[in-house]
This record gives C-alpha cells, sequence and structure tokens, in this order.
C-alpha cells in the first residue's frame, strides 16, 4: 500500500502486511518533509487484524495519536507501540523540536 494521507503537515502511509496466521500486521510510516531534508518514522504494535481494511484503518489512528500528542511512541519489551529509526539520528523526534 503506497497511499500518503496528508495530517497536520505530515504524511501518513499505512503498511500493513500479512501474516503466516493469515491475519494483518499494524504498521505505519510518519513522515515529516522540511527545506532540504525528510525525516520518516515506522511505528508498528503487535495487535493484529483479520482484514487488511482493519489494519490500515488502525495504522492511521495511530499515527494520528502520535502526531497529536496523544500517544507517545514506548521502547523495550512489553511496549505497545513500537518505535523504528530509519536515521541514525539518536532520539524520538517526530515534530522536529
Amino acid at each position: 500500500m503506497n497511499n500518503k494521507i496528508p495530517y497536520r503537515g505530515f504524511l501518513i502511509r499505512p503498511n500493513p502486511h500479512l501474516l503466516t496466521t493469515g491475519k494483518w500486521s499494524l504498521e505505519v510510516y510518519i513522515e515529516k518533509h522540511k527545506m532540504l531534508s525528510a525525516t520518516n518514522r515506522k511505528f508498528f504494535t503487535n495487535d493484529t487484524f483479520g482484514a487488511q481494511a482493519d489494519a490500515v484503518h488502525h495504522s492511521i489512528d495511530l499515527a494520528r495519536r502520535i502526531i497529536d500528542g496523544r500517544e507517545r511512541p514506548f521502547f523495550g519489551r512489553g511496549s505497545l507501540t513500537k518505535f523504528s529509526e530509519n536515521k541514525n539520528q539518536g532520539r524520538f523526534n517526530l515534530l522536529g523540536k
């Protein structure tokens, strides 16, 4: 799925995967473009869904909550939301503050 959804200056790209169990994983990329650079972050959870459309819907909802500051990405074991950096930039800084 390559559809990018604009939201508050970010681009949201759901990227669910069909698992061997027949369920769909929740994975989403959040992109922020600035003058000469772009930041691309991947988020995922351990949640699975029976339909791809459900995984897409929940991926978009997760991304919006992260952008709005209603959900913070967690690190380590037992976390609900995992975070993966595509650039080696150190700490998480989605909003570029």
